[in-house]
C-alpha cells in the first residue's frame, strides 16, 4: 500500500508517480525511433488536429483584437 503525502491511498497520485519513475524511452531519439517503427511516420503528428483545435481558436481571437488595439492608437496594420 502506498500513501499520498496527505495520508490517503490515491491511485492518480500513484500513476503520476510511477510514470515518472518507470519511462518507456531513454531519450527523445529513442522516442523517435520507436514512435516511427511502431506508428509509421504519421505517428509523429498524433494529436496534431486536436491541439490546432484547441490553439486556434484563440490565436485567432488574440490577432484580431491584437490589430483593432493597433487601430484604435493609430498604428498602421501589419
Amino acid at each position: 500500500m502506498y500513501l499520498t503525502p496527505d495520508g490517503a491511498e490515491n491511485e492518480v497520485y500513484l500513476l503520476c508517480f510511477f510514470s515518472i519513475t518507470e519511462s518507456r524511452y531513454k531519450s527523445p531519439l529513442d522516442a523517435f525511433i520507436k514512435t516511427i517503427k511502431s506508428e509509421g511516420p504519421l505517428g509523429i503528428f498524433k494529436g496534431t488536429t486536436a491541439s490546432w483545435m484547441r490553439l486556434g481558436p484563440g490565436i485567432t481571437l488574440y490577432f484580431i483584437i491584437y490589430e483593432k488595439v493597433r487601430w484604435l492608437f493609430g498604428v498602421a496594420p501589419i
